[in-house]
């Protein structure tokens, strides 16, 4: 039987719309995200001058990783028994399967 030893949390950058101001305006709002927006703009081009709804969340990365600006939270507190079963139940699928991450 295998055991979930840790569980990371992924949130990649994002703004949420006000209504009024555009994504770019969005960004530099942001501290965190003003500083990375140079890694945003190209693949946003077609939205920085677009005024996302109030509420409407504008995710700023394709893939999130710490490069992108994405936050990584421990989530070992979510590891239920019901979960490390649903994993084990995957893994016994997987041929030859003995670690994974």
């Amino acid at each position: 039987r295998g055991r979930l030893t840790s569980l990371t949390l992924k949130y990649p950058p994002s703004v949420t719309g006000d209504g009024r101001r555009t994504v770019r305006e969005l960004i530099a709002r942001d501290r965190r995200h003003a500083r990375l927006h140079g890694r945003y703009g190209a693949r946003l081009a077609a939205l920085c001058d677009t005024i996302p709804a109030s509420g409407e969340m504008v995710p700023l990365v394709f893939t999130g990783n710490h490069c992108k600006g994405s936050v990584f939270r421990d989530g070992t507190s979510l590891i239920t028994p019901a979960l490390t079963e649903a994993v084990e139940a995957i893994a016994r699928d997987i041929p030859d399967f003995h670690f994974g991450r």
